[in-house]
């Protein structure tokens, strides 16, 4: 499916729709919403930083795995490139953050979290691996960079078996065996 709003083309695939349908059916405790929200609000702030930088956004493409938008990032600096990057993981923070100290309870505050800091791990196509391939283009920054992913990823291995065990949660197995494939294939650049 593919419109457009104003002079940007939006295209949704087949498989985004598929499984935000299934969410929808398959929701019980009725957090697909916020989870929605939470994404909208994410994207929206790159979007925002990008016209701020002066950037023009041509596209935006909704998949199964996420959002990428197409837009002249490479006219940029390399700072302000790292800053529409990081600016939505940040924001993220910040908002689930507040609501967390508010009431740990509040859900929309606690994807806010868990999305901004997986959006940080340094490895593209996530946010925090383009911030840092933007910043840092030298021996030294991109090993950093590849320990750095090899930590959280060792992280996202330890909490996903937790949650099988516990919870028969699979959702970050299948995130970390993601970021894994993305890792060993070398990592692409998006937003």
């Amino acid at each position: 499916m593919e419109f457009y709003v104003g002079n940007t083309r939006v295209k949704v695939s087949f498989w985004f729709l598929w499984a935000l349908t299934l969410f929808v059916l398959l929701d019980r405790s009725f957090i697909v919403l916020p989870l929605f929200g939470t994404i909208l609000l994410h994207e929206g702030v790159h979007l925002l930083v990008l016209r701020l930088c002066g950037a023009k956004v041509c596209g935006c493409e909704l998949h199964l795995y996420g959002v990428r938008l197409s837009c002249d990032l490479y006219t940029l600096s390399r700072a302000r490139r790292a800053a529409v990057y990081l600016s939505a993981p940040v924001c993220n923070l910040l908002i689930g953050g507040i609501l967390y100290l508010y009431d740990p309870m509040i859900i929309f505050g606690v994807y806010n979290l868990v999305i901004g800091a997986y959006n940080l791990i340094p490895i593209p196509p996530l946010d925090g691996g383009n911030a840092a391939r933007a910043l840092g283009r030298s021996r030294a920054a991109k090993a950093a960079c590849s320990l750095v992913s090899l930590l959280c990823l060792g992280a996202a291995f330890a909490g996903a078996i937790w949650l099988v065990w516990a919870y028969h949660n699979w959702t970050l197995l299948a995130c970390a065996l993601y970021l894994l494939a993305v890792l060993l294939k070398g990592g692409e650049e998006a937003l």
